[in-house]
């Protein structure tokens, strides 16, 4: 190992060192203890919490900026709003949504579709929707004229000497 690969470990070493989970194990004093783990793993589902309501504030921030025209106030940055928009799992929008209207005391979907129009309009509708109602929507639009096509009733079973049951004379 070179110089440079031991500065790396130990850089790594100490910075492990300073983890949530080498905290807890210091102060228990084992990781293979059940109590312990428990600890451990009701911190990091805090952290992870945490962070995921940061990214969504974040995330909140910026898309209400991108409606806003960005930097130059003009019309809507569409790159940003596809960037924030369009790359978050349908939780994590749903988190946004939330931290949207905390902070603007605004519904960030009525938002996107005062800002954004025509196809791109309503792909960042879809984005923002719940599964069932985007799948609704796309079978709407499937269906001539917005309205459902009633299919047709089965027709009756063939009668015959292939189907003795159901031949003439035996209750058919």
């Amino acid at each position: 190992m070179g110089l440079g690969e031991t500065q790396v470990f130990q850089d790594e070493k100490s910075r492990l060192a300073n983890t949530t989970v080498a905290r807890i194990v210091a102060a228990k004093g084992s990781l293979n203890d059940p109590e312990t783990k428990k600890e451990c793993c009701r911190k990091l589902q805090k952290l992870n919490a945490t962070l995921k309501d940061r990214v969504a504030a974040v995330d909140a921030a910026m898309a209400r900026d991108a409606m806003k025209g960005g930097v130059t106030g003009l019309g809507c940055d569409n790159r940003k709003l596809i960037a924030v928009l369009c790359t978050r799992t349908k939780a994590s929008l749903e988190r946004t949504k939330k931290a949207y209207r905390e902070k603007f005391d605004a519904d960030l979907a009525k938002d996107v579709r005062e800002k954004t129009g025509s196809d791109y309009g309503r792909m960042m509708a879809y984005a923002l929707a719940a599964p069932d109602a985007y799948v609704a929507d796309i079978i709407h639009a499937a269906c001539p004229g917005g309205q459902f096509v009633v299919p047709l009733p089965a027709p009756p079973p063939p009668r015959g000497p292939l189907y003795p049951y159901m031949a003439p004379g035996h209750g058919g």
